[in-house]
């Protein structure tokens, strides 16, 4: 089976061994619970818009931000743990492995651990203020749990999703 992610990044400037994951699938599937494009054009749209943002903005992050299309995430998160079993000696340098793929639908907050609470406040604080009517809260967790989604791949092998 062939396996296409699609992969870009922003190299770090000054940590730039450390990663950082912001992806979305780009295979849909027009089920129950799912729209077809919407899932999960709207998480591969945000990862794409985040990607142009900061290369407008000139940023030059402290570590490397990977931008990552998984596939074949509808039919067992193919993609993923593919990446996971190929990257498996780096995965210790990956810091967070973030995803969307909650659709259209209003998502409200963030689950985070005791310790990546301060540096999520400071970036809910600013989505807060700019968007004072879809307001975003923090619940923190003892432990990050899987689901049915990409970041399940990098949880089962230790890295936070």
């Amino acid at each position: 089976m062939s396996l296409y992610n699609v992969v870009a990044e922003i190299p770090g400037t000054e940590k730039p061994d450390e990663v950082v994951i912001v992806s979305g699938h780009y295979d849909s599937w027009n089920g129950p619970g799912s729209q077809g494009a919407q899932d999960n054009g709207t998480g591969a749209m945000v990862a794409l818009e985040a990607a142009r943002l900061l290369v407008r903005a000139n940023a030059k992050p402290k570590r490397t931000i990977r931008f990552i299309l998984w596939t074949g995430e509808e039919q067992g998160l193919l993609g993923s743990r593919q990446y996971v079993k190929d990257h498996w000696l780096q995965l210790d340098r990956v810091s967070a492995m973030f995803v969307d793929d909650g659709g259209t639908n209003y998502q409200g907050g963030y689950t985070v651990l005791a310790s990546q609470k301060p540096y999520f406040e400071e970036a809910v604080s600013l989505m807060n203020g700019a968007f004072p009517n879809l307001p975003m809260k923090l619940e923190v967790t003892g432990q990050l749990e899987g689901g049915c989604s990409d970041h399940n791949s990098f949880l089962d092998a230790g890295v936070p999703g």
